[in-house]
């Protein structure tokens, strides 16, 4: 009753709906840090990555493009493709991008004939010689 304007009413309502608690930012980051590849499609992983990171930042938390690519750099230790974190880990801050990084990763899915991986081969017919 006491809004007046839509911006009021909009502001009203992100106070209502809106979740920027403690407690929904600290389960947010706690899904982040626990967040392991597991094997699987990279593609798969790098989606639930950014959803959280996505809510993350919807909480008010800041990250900036470091952060994030550290953090994602993070759920592939101890995996298959520690060297290739190892490697990027090595680079300058300035090279690193999260789309750099995810197509490092992709690239080394593809030499390893990943699962995530979608490759198509033509189908040979039987030949008559």
């Amino acid at each position: 009753a006491d809004c007046k304007t839509p911006k009021d009413i909009w502001d009203k309502l992100l106070k209502v709906f809106e979740r920027k608690s403690a407690a929904s930012r600290m389960s947010l980051k706690m899904q982040l840090l626990d967040l392991r590849y597991k094997g699987g499609s990279l593609r798969e992983h790098f989606l639930t990555f950014d959803r959280i990171v996505r809510a993350l930042k919807g909480t008010g938390s800041k990250m900036d493009d470091l952060d994030v690519v550290c953090h994602l750099l993070l759920t592939m230790r101890s995996t298959a493709y520690a060297t290739v974190v190892t490697t990027l880990e090595t680079m300058a801050e300035e090279q690193l991008s999260l789309e750099f990084v995810q197509c490092r990763l992709l690239d080394e899915e593809i030499k390893r004939g990943g699962k995530g991986v979608e490759l198509v081969t033509p189908k040979r017919e039987p030949a008559a010689f």
